[in-house]
């Protein structure tokens, strides 16, 4: 008999709606990469010298990419996260987008800096042992708490190439109350991190290293998350990195999609080895 993979996943399967269209000759397909492969090999001769990354972008995203805070300057290619930039190069575009991002930030969370938020420092120090820090590319610097989550943020920064603003500490905001029956308190349960873009909390497990009554108490948090139904929620055991990377490319495509859902929030909890 088959080891069940999930423990719950609400995530639609896509792949055979074959969603992604090429638009040079009609044919579809259900994954980005198929179409991608596709158009390198038998749509060569338009792409040319062009990245086809930005080709299939502009044949699928009709521009003109303007920048939505000055309304008139050009938004430039990004090859990295092979997507056009959110704003134009102008520094006064730059500090506007910044200012509306804090006061997002302010208005969703409470803090108009996740990255500095001294509760969630507090918390941390007080209930976790700090393993190191992880700087980004761009130089800011984040606690990390064992080798798995090192782990995450290097696949994040090495395949997505994202920096310190897209991938950060889950902040105290969204942490989640629950009860335990066990010890018949209520707890506090606090995640690894959270990817503002998408509204995704991650928690990374080590799936071979588990006290006994571990499964229980982490049913007891997935429970309460769904209950909560605030963000999507991705549990990754193991640096089985899949069905994240899936829902990331997936969220990077929405607008190809045939299909919007932003009603519902998707929780991908894979099954571990953590024992009864």
């Amino acid at each position: 008999m088959a080891k069940k993979r999930y423990r719950y996943n609400n995530k639609k399967k896509v792949t055979g709606r074959r969603r992604f269209k090429c638009m040079d000759c009609g044919q579809r397909f259900g994954e980005f990469n198929q179409l991608f492969n596709h158009a390198t090999k038998y749509h060569a001769d338009l792409i040319g010298d062009e990245d086809p990354y930005k080709y299939l972008y502009e044949k699928r995203n009709p521009g003109p990419y303007i920048c939505p805070i000055c309304k008139k300057n050009l938004r430039e290619w990004d090859p990295k996260k092979r997507k056009y930039t959110r704003i134009c190069n102008d520094p006064k575009c730059k500090e506007e987008a910044r200012k509306q991002f804090q006061k997002n930030m302010k208005r969703v969370y409470g803090t108009d800096n996740l990255l500095n938020d001294p509760e969630r420092q507090a918390e941390l120090l007080a209930n976790r042992s700090i393993s190191g820090k992880y700087k980004f590319p761009d130089g800011v610097e984040i606690v990390y708490v064992g080798t798995y989550e090192l782990d995450f943020l290097e696949h994040c920064v090495n395949h997505f190439s994202w920096d310190s603003t897209d991938v950060i500490p889950c902040p105290t905001s969204l942490f989640i109350e629950y009860y335990d029956p066990y010890t018949k308190k209520k707890r506090w349960y606090m995640p690894d991190f959270y990817i503002p873009k998408y509204n995704v909390v991650i928690e990374i497990k080590d799936g071979s290293k588990y006290p006994v009554e571990s499964k229980a108490k982490a049913v007891l948090k997935e429970q309460a998350v769904i209950k909560a139904n605030r963000f999507n929620y991705i549990k990754i055991v193991d640096k089985d990195y899949i069905d994240f990377d899936d829902f990331i490319e997936t969220r990077n495509d929405i607008h190809y999609a045939e299909e919007k859902d932003k009603n519902n929030f998707i929780f991908i909890i894979p099954e571990s080895n953590e024992a009864l």
